[in-house]
């Protein structure tokens, strides 16, 4: 693959192998329990999905994002940001099954800047949850810029939001590429702002179906994991 002066990653699936669960009981039971939020457990999960759904009816967008800052400050009864901020991470690190670095990640990205390119994020994701995710795992010291659907308003494949990343940090999309896991959102985004594309297939999709996403999305290249992508020839 030639190289690129910007590279615009995906994060989940793409950079970070994570697994949740939040429909467990057993999830809300420890929350409820955590935060001492009640013993009825079961009647939190229903008002947690009860206001992501009002949130979400609430724009008629079809490609909106909503924000889950106002949902925990209604759950969690609490105005204080920080407070906000710390028991929202507390309650996605306990949802998390699975969280770790694709391998060959690190070196991918240290090799990118060592040749002078730049990394940046576009992730459909909370930012609540996801920019202390990026510390976490180290990869926030290797992003030249960050955006994060939750604090745009809309999420990928809309072209707004890829067109607010390349004019925040003023990138030409002739000299960049998208790179993610997900043919709707990561491959159909690149294709509608006519920019050059890596599909990762961290997820094992058949070798038939991978050919025929590449012609409907214009895929550029295809590769089991960023490390393989990217790598020199």
């Amino acid at each position: 693959m030639k190289q690129y002066h910007n590279y615009i990653f995906d994060l989940y699936g793409t950079l970070i192998d994570i697994e949740t669960d939040e429909n467990r009981l057993l999830f809300w039971k420890k929350l409820a329990e955590r935060f001492q939020l009640g013993d009825n457990y079961s009647a939190l999960r229903k008002q947690y999905l009860s206001l992501c759904e009002k949130a979400q009816k609430k724009n008629p967008l079809v490609h909106a994002e909503i924000d889950l800052a106002p949902i925990f400050r209604e759950l969690f009864q609490t105005d204080d940001d920080q407070k906000i901020a710390y028991m929202a991470y507390e309650f996605r690190k306990m949802s998390r099954k699975k969280f770790r670095l694709f391998p060959g990640v690190t070196e991918t990205l240290e090799t990118i800047r060592k040749r002078g390119g730049h990394c940046y994020l576009l992730s459909n994701a909370q930012a609540l949850f996801t920019r202390p995710e990026l510390e976490e795992s180290g990869l926030d010291q290797y992003l030249d810029g960050i955006c994060i659907s939750s604090e745009f308003g809309l999420k990928k494949p809309d072209i707004l939001f890829m067109e607010h990343l390349l004019s925040k940090y003023q990138l030409d999309r002739s000299e960049s590429i998208m790179i993610g896991n997900d043919f709707t959102g990561d491959m159909e985004c690149a294709q509608r702002c006519q920019m050059d594309s890596l599909f990762i297939n961290s997820g094992g999709c058949p070798e038939d179906t991978l050919m025929k996403m590449k012609k409907i999305y214009d895929i550029t290249a295809v590769a089991d994991s960023v490390y393989e992508g990217l790598k020199d020839d």
